[in-house]
């Protein structure tokens, strides 16, 4: 089930605590307590929150603006997010036309260098790799970031 909604601290508590390995290897990489991780959730402008049958929250995307229009995204999940894969990808095609219809020029989103899944992932959206960020994360880790840029 997706949910355009902000997310609550409870539901932000849930997906930090049962991140999966990939996830919580990225998050801990530039923030090691996590704060950073459930602050842009519980502050982000928009959120999309995936639950399973049970309406436990497996993953989040979320989104906030930056001045000039652009806008900086970033997701979440949990080690139960695998089966939600595909509604997910839909639900982030839609977050961002509605993103583009709102006015944005620019679209962001960050990722660890060593995780190509998510790159495919984010090219298949429509960013395009934009910068290698060397020694970005927290203990040094390497990231590079992707964008899209419209008029």
């Amino acid at each position: 089930m997706i949910e355009n909604n902000k997310i609550n601290e409870n539901d932000a508590r849930r997906i930090l605590t049962d991140l999966s390995a990939k996830a919580y290897e990225e998050v801990a990489a530039g923030d090691v307590e996590m704060g950073r991780a459930h602050f842009a959730m519980i502050r982000a402008e928009r959120s999309i929150i995936v639950r399973d049958a049970l309406g436990d929250p497996v993953g989040v995307l979320g989104a906030y603006e930056f001045p000039m229009r652009t806008w900086s995204v970033f997701g979440f999940q949990t080690f139960r997010f695998d089966k939600h894969w595909r509604e997910v990808t839909k639900a982030a095609a839609r977050a961002k036309r509605d993103l583009i219809a709102d006015g944005a020029t620019r679209i962001q989103a960050m990722s660890l260098a060593s995780h190509t899944d998510t790159h495919r992932w984010l090219r298949f959206l429509g960013l395009t790799f934009e910068v290698d960020c060397p020694s970005y994360g927290s203990n040094g880790e390497d990231f590079k970031m992707f964008a899209w840029i419209g008029g």
